[in-house]
């Protein structure tokens, strides 16, 4: 007896580093300027999402989207590092990580933690070389810690997603090619 298996492709799907915990944080953000379904699958690190996004089988269509952990111009290095260059159509960054984007929107750091500290910075978000840390050590004047895990989702689901992405041409260019993926399904 012969068995037959047909492979049913899945919705389209956005592979993200980060903790599982923070899926639903990156949910909520990207819902907001993309209505159609799509899936989140979170990496935990960055070459484990790499590595899960490669392998996928079952999506429609993927998205990858990774700290880059350093300047823009690092870029294209990581994207040939990463052997992503078949993906890089597809390949999007957080500059430097996730914590830029929340630099960027200071106030939105201010509401989170009933404080007044961040609305003054003067710096764009992807110049902080490591913004966890510099988040972490602003807080430790007010008795408090950044939680890597816990803290972003409300963060991010809180982002203004039109501030993103003109402040980030990778926040944008990852919005625009979702767009025009779906679009063709």
């Amino acid at each position: 007896m012969v068995k037959m298996f047909m492979l049913m492709k899945h919705k389209p799907t956005l592979f993200i580093e980060g903790d599982s915990n923070l899926k639903k944080g990156f949910k909520q953000l990207i819902s907001k300027e993309i209505k159609k379904k799509f899936s989140i699958k979170m990496g935990e690190g960055k070459h484990t999402t790499i590595r899960k996004f490669k392998h996928d089988k079952l999506s429609s269509v993927k998205f990858l989207l990774i700290d880059l952990d350093g300047a823009e111009s690092k870029k294209p290095n990581d994207i040939t590092a990463n052997s992503l260059t078949e993906f890089s159509e597809r390949s999007f960054y957080m500059i430097q990580k996730m914590e830029g984007w929340f630099l960027s929107q200071p106030e939105k750091l201010d509401s989170h933690w009933q404080i007044s500290s961040f609305s003054s910075i003067q710096k764009h978000g992807k110049e902080f070389p490591d913004p966890d840390n510099w988040i972490d050590e602003q807080l430790k004047k007010y008795g408090k810690r950044y939680h890597k895990t816990r803290d972003p989702i409300d963060i991010l689901a809180n982002l203004d997603i039109e501030r993103l992405k003109s402040d980030f041409e990778e926040v944008k260019e990852l919005v625009d090619s979702m767009h025009e993926q779906l679009r063709k399904q």
